[in-house]
């Protein structure tokens, strides 16, 4: 993972607006313990969303005028970056294993692909503040028409696995 100065201060800019996600989403899975496809709708919908808010902070970083050194317009490391600094709560430092497990999740999550809808709306809804990040979040994770593709579900189905081996 490469890392930027800047992806810290993004990190601090968005930490506020994920643990408030995580939050509300937290108490939406609580609910959809027993029913799999919902519950990994709701992983899917939360994840896609907190990127989409990173990458809009990191557009203050990032630019077409200014690429990230590959040339990129967006900055999927800050995002990889910022996922590690989520996931930390997971692992003590010095559970290797545990670690490992979870550098590896903030690296697939930082690359899978966007989804634009979700994308589109946590960009905009951050930029105008936290009560439209949460009334857009809740507006998705109500909509049962959302679409993730079948490599997203074979992640979580190998995350899950991943936890409870």
């Amino acid at each position: 993972m490469k890392n930027q100065n800047y992806h810290e201060k993004i990190w601090k800019e968005v930490k506020p607006f994920i643990e408030s996600i995580e939050t509300v989403m937290d108490l939406l899975k609580l609910r959809a313990t027993d029913n799999e496809k919902e519950y990994f709708r709701l992983i899917n919908t939360e994840r896609q969303f907190i990127r989409g808010i990173i990458l809009a902070e990191s557009e203050n970083y990032v630019s077409e005028k200014k690429p990230t050194k590959e040339g990129f317009v967006i900055d999927l490391y800050a995002v990889e970056y910022c996922y590690v600094k989520m996931f930390k709560k997971h692992f003590k430092e010095n559970n290797t294993k545990e670690k490992n497990f979870w550098l590896k999740e903030a690296h697939k999550w930082a690359f899978v692909g966007i989804h634009p809808e979700i994308n589109d709306k946590a960009k905009k809804s951050y930029k105008k503040g936290m009560l439209e990040c949460m009334k857009q979040l809740s507006l998705l994770a109500q909509d049962k028409s959302l679409d993730f593709n079948a490599p997203v579900v074979r992640m979580f189905k190998s995350f899950f696995k991943g936890i409870f081996n």
